[in-house]
């Protein structure tokens, strides 16, 4: 399109009557009329009535008076490079998302609960059930070595922690044997055992506070050994009977298995 076309148009269609084109769109509008200042007297005549444009028209009309003047301005190689320009979009580089790989044993992982221990069903040291005072006795032995560095805890008889008598009373329970549970009443049911006749399972009583009965009790489990649950903040342990402490407060000797 020449600069002269441009021009013509432009000045066709500004010497055209005004056309108002309706205000907001979506509003009722009333019915307009075209006027024009009279060529003489300066006063106004009334053109003939145009209809009112509907809004979609009023912007195509709009948009045509804005080209033509923007045709006058820029040029018409300026235009169709502002609007080959304006069509194109560059599309600026989206960062790349990775997903860290997961990691073998790492935090998010649920942590892996570690059972409490549990000591097997009583199994007897000589591999049957037993039945004789050395098959009970040994087993009853063995149990109590098995229990050394478990903590002591007061009133305990399980794995959490055990307290002395706590300690007597798992291990025979884990055998089959019904036993009392405090150091006194396990002594008063015990039979007596003399020094000479002292086996492994039997029960060592001793007396470590001012009172006059039985406050404490070990496992003796040979060779001069017992296995016993000390106090608050101790672990069960293995001393010998020939220990400063307890050689001087021992009071007595005792069995809770049977004989035969």
């Amino acid at each position: 399109m020449s600069i002269a076309i441009v021009q013509r148009m432009r000045a066709l269609l500004l010497n055209r009557p005004t056309i108002v084109f309706g205000s907001v769109p979506g509003e009722p509008v009333e019915p307009l009329c075209v006027h024009r200042v009279g060529p003489s007297t300066g006063s106004l005549k009334t053109a003939p009535a145009f209809p009112v444009f509907p809004p979609s028209m009023a912007v195509a009309g709009r948009t045509a008076l804005n080209i033509a003047g923007l045709i006058m301005n820029v040029g018409p190689v300026s235009l169709v490079m502002l609007l080959v320009g304006c069509s194109t979009t560059t599309s600026l580089p989206q960062p790349q998302r990775t997903e860290p790989e997961p990691v073998i044993g790492s935090s998010t992982s649920a942590p892996m609960q570690t059972p409490a221990p549990t000591l097997p069903p009583a199994t007897p040291a000589m591999g049957n059930t037993p039945t004789t005072a050395m098959d009970y006795g040994d087993e009853i032995a063995l149990r109590a070595i098995a229990l050394v560095g478990k903590p002591y805890r007061y009133g305990g008889a399980d794995l959490q922690g055990f307290d002395c008598s706590g300690m007597v009373y798992f291990i025979h329970q884990a055998v089959g044997i019904d036993v009392p549970r405090t150091a006194a009443e396990q002594q008063q049911v015990a039979q007596h055992i003399d020094k000479a006749d002292l086996q492994p399972g039997d029960l060592l009583f001793f007396r470590t506070t001012r009172a006059k009965r039985t406050s404490h009790v070990g496992v003796y489990v040979g060779e001069n050994r017992f296995v016993h649950a000390p106090q608050s903040g101790k672990l069960i342990e293995l001393r010998t009977l020939d220990d400063e402490y307890y050689s001087k407060r021992l009071v007595g000797r005792g069995r809770l298995y049977p004989n035969s």
